[in-house]
């Protein structure tokens, strides 16, 4: 369980329904995140913790003044969402966590959509519409063998987005939050598939909604840290079975070089160095990991 620090100001410890949203410089994104939420100021089973990472716009402030009921974790260091989420659910008493970002918004009905399809056996991915553009961002997907998640059926549907899922508290002990080692993308994929691993079932639930405000796609070092988390992840996954670890390590090299030549292609050179940056890293992590276990 991780040590708590930073400053922590927590009126109650104890709800039913715990949603926490980590943020960071968000101010004016998250004040309609939670304006769109106004079931929290009365609800007596839901409740709502930011954890404010070292923001620098008034972020807390901004909580404090306009939003009293909202619960706030500051942190004295940096340590991303992976890690702020892990801080806030450690820090409750609760029998599920909703996990949201700080720039969504949830429909009049999001509540009671929940309340439906919640199963103590059961981590419920939720679908992301584009606030704007009203596109679909995240539907069902389904994790391949290298960590790529592919679209698929909503029965198909295995891994969710840490921007809008829910997780029941004793499945998220049991395998002990999110890996901080993931900080950031991929991070929810990981827990997805130790969650299954675990004997828990992630299930998409199409009516379950929220609106996102998209930032685009990964482009430059969002690039390389993804690609070294998926590489790190999924090692981590097959650590135990030499045979799939191997044929992941093949696989995973072709594909990441595969990629990189399509930028190239493309035009695209230095996110092409960043997919090979990347895989190393993403490799040489999980041999530091070896070493320190062994």
């Amino acid at each position: 369980m991780p040590k708590l620090s930073g400053e922590t100001i927590i009126a109650e410890k104890k709800a039913k329904y715990l949603i926490i949203i980590p943020t960071y410089n968000r101010r004016d994104d998250l004040r309609e995140t939670i304006r769109s939420m106004p079931f929290l100021q009365d609800s007596e089973e839901f409740k709502l913790v930011v954890v404010d990472d070292r923001s620098t716009d008034g972020t807390a402030e901004m909580l404090r003044e306009q939003f009293p009921f909202v619960d706030i974790i500051r942190n004295e260091q940096q340590t991303g969402p992976a890690a702020g989420r892990n801080k806030a659910a450690f820090s409750y008493d609760a029998e599920y966590y909703i996990f949201l970002d700080s720039d969504i918004e949830v429909p009049a009905d999001w509540p009671e959509v929940i309340r439906k399809h919640l199963s103590p056996q059961r981590v419920l991915a939720g679908k992301v519409v584009n606030l704007y553009s009203k596109e679909v961002e995240t539907g069902p997907r389904r994790s391949t063998f290298i960590g790529g998640s592919v679209p698929c059926t909503p029965e198909q549907a295995n891994v969710g987005s840490s921007c809008h899922m829910v997780v029941p508290a004793a499945c998220f002990r049991a395998i002990k939050g999110f890996d901080e080692e993931i900080p950031y993308y991929f991070e929810d994929s990981d827990l997805s598939i130790r969650a299954n691993k675990a004997g828990y079932r992630v299930t998409f639930i199409d009516e379950a909604v929220v609106y996102h405000k998209n930032q685009g796609h990964k482009r430059g070092k969002r690039i390389q840290m993804h690609v070294q988390n998926r590489t790190y992840a999924m090692s981590k996954a097959y650590e135990k079975n030499p045979l799939k670890l191997s044929a992941f390590f093949i696989i995973n090299s072709v594909w990441v070089f595969l990629q990189s030549v399509l930028r190239i292609v493309k035009m695209e050179f230095s996110d092409s160095l960043y997919i090979l940056k990347g895989w190393v890293s993403g490799n040489r992590k999980f041999l530091r990991r070896l070493a320190h276990n062994h």
